[in-house]
């Protein structure tokens, strides 16, 4: 309380964000950031929780890069919409029956 908000922070939902790989998981010349879509902050972490799409996982990490020239993405809003409903109000998948 009391501080004055960091407007540089703030990313808009489905934005394409860069999650650092770390070290230790890749070789020499595999990939070291992997391209996913912000679905939150992660509040007092400095985190972010980005959804990968060819995967289907979401993945928490305070080491992503934002490229300047993609502000705002173009994302299959169809894939969004069934994403939504197969995860509860935690952000959790639903078990399916």
């Amino acid at each position: 309380m009391g501080q004055k908000p960091q407007y540089n922070a703030l990313r808009v939902f489905g934005n394409v964000g860069y999650a650092h790989v770390p070290p230790e998981l890749h070789k020499k010349l595999d990939v070291k950031a992997t391209r996913g879509h912000v679905v939150a902050h992660l509040g007092a972490s400095k985190g972010w929780l980005l959804w990968f799409p060819e995967t289907g996982k979401f993945i928490a990490s305070a080491m992503v890069h934002f490229p300047k020239e993609l502000l705002v993405c173009h994302v299959n809003l169809q894939a969004f919409h069934r994403l939504h409903h197969e995860l509860d109000e935690t952000w959790r998948f639903k078990p399916r029956n």
